[in-house]
This record gives structure tokens, sequence and C-alpha cells, in this order.
């Protein structure tokens, strides 16, 4: 078996890509670990919104309650 040097310690990458997937792309990790959906699910919105929907543009907003439920 042919060993490789890492590579990282030589030189900074040039550039990143994010490859966008959803809980649903790694079956299984849902089988090994059946409870992390509902893990995710109980975060706190921002939180939620970027790991389990993917939305990486939501940001926190002062007085942003939109977790919260009113009686108008």
């Amino acid at each position: 078996m042919q060993v490789h040097p890492d590579l990282s310690r030589l030189a900074e990458p040039k550039s990143v890509t994010f490859i966008p997937s959803k809980l649903e792309d790694n079956p299984m990790l849902l089988e090994k670990d059946p409870g992390y959906r509902a893990n995710l699910l109980a975060l706190p919105l921002v939180e939620r919104e970027r790991l389990y929907g993917g939305n990486w543009k939501i940001v926190e907003a002062g007085g942003n309650n939109l977790n919260q439920w009113h009686d108008y």
C-alpha cells in the first residue's frame, strides 16, 4: 500500500468548494444514529435552518422571535 503525504501541510488550498447535501443523502448516518434528525430539529431556529435545512444565508437578527408564537 502506497502512503501519500499530508498535502495540506505543503500549501494552503487555493479555493474551497461547498457541496450542498441533505440528511437524507447520508442514510448510513441515520442508520447508525436514528436520533440524529430529532437532535437537529431540536436546535434553535437559525442553527436548525443551517444544519438541517441547508440555509446558510439565514442570519440572527435583533428581536428575531420567529421561534415564538404570539396571540394578536
